[in-house]
């Protein structure tokens, strides 16, 4: 009886050890999920900060272009300075931003396409 007794309590302990383990494997598991959505989250951090970046410096683009029409524009009819801060500057630097961009972006495109029917 004794020796059934023993088998059990070794089968017992056999089966804590196990779930044990399953439990230290789960819990390692989950920090390694964890681990994993931190690093993506960081990832995505980092790509919505260069596309924060890229907003502000195209943003500001809009704005100096609105400015340096309104200037001109105020400079050719004699009107004398014109304000630094409005936001109509970017209404009015908006069609120049989209035309330039657009130029540069077709010519690009019209050398990459030569270069690619007629290689050099």
């Amino acid at each position: 009886m004794a020796g059934a007794t023993e088998a059990k309590t070794v089968a017992g302990l056999n089966n804590f050890t196990i779930q044990r383990l399953k439990s230290g494997n789960e819990m390692a598991g989950e920090k390694a999920q964890r681990a994993i959505g931190t690093k993506v989250w960081l990832e995505r951090m980092k790509k919505l900060g260069e596309y924060r970046d890229a907003v502000l410096v195209a943003l500001g683009l809009v704005y100096f272009a609105g400015y340096a029409v309104w200037a001109i524009t105020a400079w050719r009819l004699t009107l004398g300075p014109v304000p630094v801060l409005h936001t109509q500057y970017f209404i009015a630097g908006l069609p120049v931003v989209l035309i330039v961009g657009g130029v540069i972006l077709f010519s690009c495109a019209g050398v990459k396409l030569v270069l690619y029917w007629w290689p050099l």
